[in-house]
């Protein structure tokens, strides 16, 4: 699979582009081509040469039988991927971050390895808010009880796995919510960032982003430095009985990774078995499931900015196989029954 991960862009591409599988009925498609002697990216982007074979190479994101459905229930907007089979399944809800829209690749891996998953996004998206100081958590608690109505989810509890933006909202959902078990924070911080949170049981204060501590590097923006946060901040997620799972890239070049840390040391003894830190060196912010190719930098359409991710390429490779593997086991073994790397 290094063929897949270790891909970099084409030379003379639009700088900021992010490799990201949107419509999920149709296979990556990759051709692979043997080529006489050796050739740079710039001599086969001229000419080719004689090419001494060739294949394709299809990569699905969705089993042929798992199922989707629209989601339009209340406020509710989004996907659910349903398993093979009658069910129920574990259940599982799936948030992304600052990016805005819908995005249904992860939730249609975790569906075709037996978990129903939920994309859910909350802004930019066809009548939710425009913007993200416009959502509430009252939204995330909703999509919960959804989840838990339905026959075909096992009903006791569910998962939530987020990236960035997306972690935080997980962990304010645990932290709220005794019915969400699992947690998969992917490099969200641990507290409210950048922008407050409405909520029925009390608001949420965000973190205000420090603008002077915005490093520019070549052009691009770092943010790690920028969320100047204290113990008081950090979501008290100890205060259910949530596993939680925090996968935390060493060079991350967004999120501040001690935070992380930070609430680690302050779960309870009694209660600190529930709260992982899988740290990965080398592995930038945007963990993916595994042999996405590294995406160390991007354009950010929300903040109409280019935004350094940071990573090492097999580091990061590393970083997603081996955290893919502990996000599914985490699932099943909360929400439903255990399997095996073997099953997967």
């Amino acid at each position: 699979m290094g063929l897949f991960w270790s891909m970099v862009p084409c030379p003379g591409q639009m700088d900021g582009i992010r490799l990201m599988k949107k419509n999920i009925e149709t296979p990556f498609k990759t051709v692979l081509s043997v080529h006489e002697g050796y050739q740079s990216l710039d001599q086969l982007r001229e000419s080719a040469g004689e090419i001494l074979c060739s294949t394709e190479i299809e990569r699905f994101y969705k089993a042929q039988a798992v199922k989707k459905v629209e989601v339009t229930d209340g406020r509710l907007r989004g996907m659910l991927y349903l398993p093979p089979g009658p069910g129920p399944y574990p259940g599982v809800i799936d948030l992304f971050g600052t990016v805005g829209g819908i995005v249904e690749f992860r939730s249609a891996l975790l569906a075709s390895r037996g978990i129903a998953s939920f994309a859910l996004p909350y802004f930019r998206y066809k009548d939710l808010p425009a913007s993200l100081d416009e959502i509430d958590l009252d939204y995330f608690m909703e999509a919960i009880d959804y989840l838990l109505k339905r026959d075909d989810i096992i009903q006791n509890g569910v998962g939530v796995v987020g990236v960035s933006k997306g972690g935080d909202i997980a962990l304010m959902m645990a932290t709220h919510n005794p019915k969400v078990r699992a947690v998969v924070n992917i490099n969200g911080c641990t507290f409210c960032a950048s922008y407050p949170m409405k909520y029925s049981g009390g608001d949420i204060p965000e973190v205000r982003l420090n603008m002077e501590k915005m490093e520019l590097i070549d052009g691009r923006f770092a943010t790690k430095s920028t969320l100047d946060y204290t113990p008081d901040d950090i979501f008290k997620v100890w205060k259910h009985d949530a596993k939680v799972l925090n996968i935390l890239s060493e060079d991350d070049m967004c999120s501040p990774k001690e935070c992380i840390r930070l609430l680690h040391s302050l779960y309870p003894s009694k209660k600190v078995h529930n709260c992982i830190v899988a740290a990965y060196k080398g592995a930038g912010h945007l963990v993916e499931p595994p042999y996405t190719p590294l995406c160390s930098y991007s354009y950010h359409k929300t903040f109409d900015i280019f935004m350094w991710w940071g990573g090492k390429p097999a580091d990061h490779a590393f970083a997603q196989e081996d955290s893919w593997w502990r996000i599914l086991e985490l699932f099943h073994e909360q929400l439903g029954q255990t399997i095996s790397h073997a099953k997967l």
